[in-house]
């Protein structure tokens, strides 16, 4: 193993702090990138999920609806066999 004094420093050329730049620069502007698709992307989902909770009541009033709609008929049925069965059992001569 060398001693760290007897080691050549490499020195750093303007190039070399260019190309460091451009690519700090590049790494930045790929991560505000992704900031930016990260929250349109959570925008979004808040839409989505504003979206599912809207079908959610819209489901939960159209159950609440159905069953009166079947509580309705049940009655109208009935009603209507009950209706059939006097007109069977009563004679009109």
């Amino acid at each position: 193993m060398k001693e760290r004094a007897d080691m050549t420093q490499q020195e750093i050329t303007p190039q070399m702090w260019q190309a460091m730049a451009e690519r700090i620069a590049s790494v930045e502007t790929t991560l505000e990138d992704f900031a930016k698709q990260n929250d349109a992307m959570n925008t979004r989902q808040k839409e989505m999920l504003k979206g599912i909770q809207d079908i959610q009541m819209l489901m939960a009033k159209m159950n609440g609806g159905v069953r009166v709609i079947l509580v309705l008929g049940s009655i109208a049925t009935a009603a209507g066999g009950f209706f059939a069965w006097v007109l069977s059992h009563v004679s009109i001569k």
